[in-house]
């Protein structure tokens, strides 16, 4: 919501801010596919790096369920 209240941002009005924070649908199970996939096509990473980087606070920062999950459908 900062980048929408900030007077750099947007400066969306408040409770229209708020509304979009509530409001907001997100498939983090398909974002962290879609960049073990990058990471793929770039570094070919092991199972093992790959879940590293998809999980580590200075990288990705995907919970380990979507790390795994990005794992398992990494080639459908």
């Amino acid at each position: 919501m900062l980048t929408l209240k900030t007077s750099y941002g947007d400066a969306i009005d408040s409770k229209l801010a708020q509304y979009a924070v509530n409001h907001i649908k997100v498939d983090w199970n398909q974002n962290a596919l879609a960049k073990a996939k990058d990471y793929q096509q770039i570094q070919n990473l092991s199972e093992s790096r790959l879940k590293m980087q998809l999980t580590a606070k200075a990288g990705d920062q995907f919970t380990e369920e979507q790390a795994n999950y990005a794992i398992q459908h990494l080639n459908d």
